[in-house]
């Protein structure tokens, strides 16, 4: 079974009531090609989400590449990398400032070095403001 976790950034101008009528009048389907797989909140037309988030990467287990998908409430900076199940430091994927809203990031299943590591178990690490994630990926 995919996991599906969502996460929702709760400000201190939000009561609860407007966040629920926020999160049920907004929620769509991540753009990741991946037919509606996910989903983020968003804040109308300019699809900008109102929360962070870092989904399941797809497809995973993976072979070759794999697609991370995540979402940034507000412009700052971003790190997003992938760690070994040692802890060990494998690879940046992302690493700057960015914009509010959905992005999509491959993984080929390299290190920092262009090297195919083995096959195995890695973690994403997305930090962005004061959020951070973590997710599994397989390879």
């Amino acid at each position: 079974m995919e996991e599906l976790g969502i996460t929702i950034l709760v400000t201190p101008e939000l009561s609860l009531q407007e966040l629920i009528e926020r999160a049920v009048s907004h929620i769509a389907p991540f753009e990741s090609g991946n037919k509606g797989i996910g989903g983020t909140m968003t804040s109308g037309e300019a699809k900008t989400p109102l929360i962070y988030s870092l989904k399941t990467a797809l497809p995973n287990p993976f072979a070759n590449n794999t697609t991370i998908c995540y979402s940034i409430a507000k412009p700052g900076k971003v790190s997003l990398r992938v760690y070994g199940i040692t802890g060990r430091f494998i690879k940046t994927l992302e690493n700057g400032k960015k914009d509010a809203g959905i992005y999509n990031v491959r993984w080929d299943g390299c290190n920092n070095n262009n090297c195919k590591v083995a096959a195995g178990v890695y973690f994403t690490r997305l930090t962005s403001g004061d959020s951070a994630f973590v997710k599994k990926i397989i390879l």
